[in-house]
C-alpha cells in the first residue's frame, strides 16, 4: 500500500498491492467510510481526536 502525491491531492495506490491484500483493504476502507457515516457527531469528534495524532505525517506527503 503506497501513497502518490499528484498535485497537491494524495491518492491511495492500490495497484501495488497483491489481489488479496488490495480486497482485503478496500473492504476495511468500505467498512471504515459506512461506520463513519452513521456515527454520532459525538463519535465522529472521538475517531478525529484519535486519528489526529496522524496527521503530521499524512502533511508530509
Amino acid at each position: 500500500m503506497g501513497n502518490q502525491e499528484t498535485g497537491r491531492k494524495i491518492m491511495i495506490d492500490l495497484l501495488n498491492n497483491p489481489a488479496g491484500d488490495q480486497d482485503a483493504y478496500v473492504m476495511e476502507l468500505q467498512r471504515l467510510l459506512m461506520c463513519y457515516q452513521v456515527a454520532s457527531p459525538d463519535d465522529r469528534n472521538v475517531v478525529w481526536a484519535a486519528l489526529n495524532k496522524y496527521a503530521s505525517k499524512i502533511d508530509k506527503i
